[in-house]
C-alpha cells in the first residue's frame, strides 16, 4: 500500500512516501532511494505543503492518484499546522475516496527506538515559552 503522510506539527514539518513499511522517501531522505533533501525556508506550511508533496512525488516518479492512504500527524504541536496539515490531508483524502490515518507526533518519535531494545523512551517536543509536550 503506498502512502503519503504528513507532519506540521512542528515549524520544519516533512512529507513522506512509504510503499508497506518501507520508507521511499521524505523532507528530509530524497535522491537516492530513499532519498535526502534538507530545506530551511522561512515559508508557512500552507505555502510550501502542497509543493513539497509534488515535488517528492514527482521525484519518485509516483503520482497524487497512485497514493492509497493517507496519514497526518494530529499532535501535539503547533495549532496552526495542525489545522493546515490535517485539513490538506483530509482534503487529498475526500477527493481520492481514500482512508486517513492519525499519528500522534510523540508516538512517532518513540516509535523510532521501539525496536532498539530501550527499556524506557520519552519523546520530547519544544511547546515554546519555556514548556514541552511530552509522553513517556
Amino acid at each position: 500500500m503506498l502512502i503519503l503522510a504528513t507532519d506540521t506539527t512542528t515549524p520544519s514539518g516533512s512529507v513522506a512516501l512509504l510503499e508497506g513499511e518501507t520508507l521511499l522517501g521524505d523532507g528530509v531522505q530524497a535522491i537516492r532511494e530513499p532519498f535526502e533533501i534538507g530545506l530551511e525556508s522561512g515559508a508557512t506550511h500552507s505555502a510550501r505543503l502542497f509543493r513539497s508533496v509534488d515535488f517528492l512525488l514527482g521525484a519518485l516518479g509516483r503520482e497524487i492518484g497512485s497514493v492509497e492512504a493517507f496519514a497526518a500527524a494530529v499532535g501535539p504541536g503547533s495549532f496552526t499546522g495542525l489545522r493546515i496539515g490535517v485539513a490538506a490531508v483530509k482534503a487529498l483524502a475526500f477527493a481520492s475516496g481514500r482512508p486517513i490515518a492519525p499519528v500522534s507526533s510523540l508516538l512517532a518519535l518513540a516509535s523510532k527506538l521501539a525496536d532498539a531494545g530501550v527499556p524506557l523512551i520519552c519523546p520530547m517536543l519544544d511547546a515554546k515559552k519555556g514548556e514541552i509536550y511530552a509522553a513517556l
